[in-house]
């Protein structure tokens, strides 16, 4: 690798290889098993697959190398592999595996390299996977083996025997890593999305939370599997604060403690999820993701909230196939029909965000001076879902909402974010969220 690290594989009985590297530029080197004959050449690695590189040994005096049988199931790793040259009469390979943790917090460490060095030469490698495991076959006999990782120097070699017909297996502490707690997380693909709250348990007693499901909710958001989460708290029309959890395991989720707050202005307030939300902060919270995974449980001491999931973000993205201008053509509140002024339009743009960035925006434009101008952020949640934010809210709007219905369908969207579905010719798009939807066509 550019790095200086090595990760290798063996080829199968037709020569074929497979293993991950990281992206970019590095040596990819062939060597027969004798250690005798090898190639060298420079590879690119890009991102998305489609990284295909075959190698040519020469010098193998043109006679192929015998094998003795293919392997045809898993359980032949367990039996040794023979093969047979000119240089090297009978060499033996044998199964290797185990696990690589942090030595200081015994957690798993993935994306470690593990090699073994055979004594007749050459290198045999490959990386631990998200929960620290790793295995690879070896020649028998005793060889040193050594872990290295991008985060900590090269750990000193060890030694390891291999034997014949057996699973050897050999389990490693790294230490000198970053222990921060906050820079990992076990996987919990289940709790990210988007949920609002459905009910609230405080000993005795039930709260029902449906009634406020427009005013609240909660995004858990994982940036990668194995990184600490994002909790983002919703109060309508606002964003509040963000902190960081990570899922511990067996369902806990521990949240790091830190003042997060939330402008009141202009917002309705679920007091009961905010007074929830400030006592997580620096506790472990066990939670439980039912019913398919529409429903989460988040439990600390005698109180319980019950969330419903409103959509995945997993697969976040941006898009710019919306942008332009587009005419107001249909609109509907909670199933109702509700009246559009004529020439209404709303543009999908990018604007100007906070220290320098850049962010997609919608405007919605109408001849009325009122509600003329009135802009969302959104970002994709998926591949077919937008999140909104009003981002010039002011007295004025509170006006214009008692007269224009509009803001009706644009607060809910606030509150839920909505889907995007786009019609085959891309010249008609429905912005929709259960029975509220607003029907646009390019211009």
């Amino acid at each position: 690798l550019d790095s200086g690290e090595k990760i290798g594989a063996i080829p199968d009985q037709n020569g074929h290889y497979e293993l991950k590297s990281p992206i970019g530029k590095h040596t990819l080197q062939a060597i027969s098993a004798d250690n005798y004959s090898k190639t060298t050449i420079p590879v690119t690695v890009t991102e998305g697959g489609g990284n295909k590189f075959d190698l040519v040994i020469s010098g193998l005096d043109g006679k192929p190398r015998k094998y003795d049988k293919p392997i045809t199931d898993k359980s032949d790793l367990l039996k040794p592999k023979t093969y047979k040259s000119e240089r090297d009469t009978n060499q033996i390979l044998a199964l290797v595996k185990g696990t690589i943790t942090k030595a200081e917090i015994h957690e798993p460490l993935s994306n470690a390299n593990v090699c073994i060095y055979p004594k007749n030469g050459g290198v045999l490698c490959t990386i631990s996977d998200q929960n620290g495991n790793y295995e690879l076959k070896s020649p028998i006999g005793k060889h040193p083996l050594q872990v290295t990782h991008a985060k900590t120097k090269s750990h000193p070699r060890t030694q390891v025997t291999v034997k014949q017909g057996v699973i050897n297996k050999r389990d490693m502490d790294i230490s000198g890593l970053d222990t921060n707690p906050w820079d990992y997380s076990k996987p919990y693909v289940e709790l990210a999305g988007f949920w609002k709250p459905i009910n609230y348990i405080n000993g005795a007693d039930t709260i029902d939370q449906i009634p406020k499901k427009d005013q609240s909710g909660v995004y858990f958001y994982f940036p990668s599997p194995e990184n600490s989460g994002k909790l983002s708290w919703r109060q309508n029309c606002n964003y509040c604060g963000t902190t960081y959890f990570r899922h511990i395991g067996e369902g806990v989720i521990e949240f790091q403690k830190r003042d997060i707050g939330c402008s009141a202005a202009g917002c309705s307030w679920n007091m009961d999820m905010a007074r929830f939300i400030w006592k997580m902060l620096g506790e472990k919270v066990t939670s439980q993701v039912t019913n398919s995974g529409q429903t989460l449980e988040l439990s600390l001491g005698n109180e319980k909230f019950v969330f419903q999931k409103i959509h995945d973000n997993t697969k976040q993205r941006n898009n710019d196939e919306l942008f332009g201008n587009w005419s107001l053509m249909e609109a509907k509140y909670k199933g109702e029909k509700i009246g559009i002024n004529k020439g209404a339009q709303v543009l999908f743009n990018m604007r100007n965000g906070g220290m320098g960035t850049r962010k997609q925006a919608i405007e919605y434009k109408d001849p009325t001076d009122c509600i003329d101008g009135v802009r969302y952020a959104y970002w994709y949640e998926d591949e077919d879902f937008i999140s909104l934010i009003n981002n010039n809210f002011s007295k004025r709007d509170v006006i214009c909402k008692a007269k224009f219905p509009i803001y009706n369908v644009f607060s809910y969207f606030t509150a839920y974010g909505c889907n995007i579905k786009l019609d085959e010719t891309r010249k008609t798009v429905t912005l929709e969220y259960e029975e509220t939807l607003l029907l646009l066509q390019r211009i």
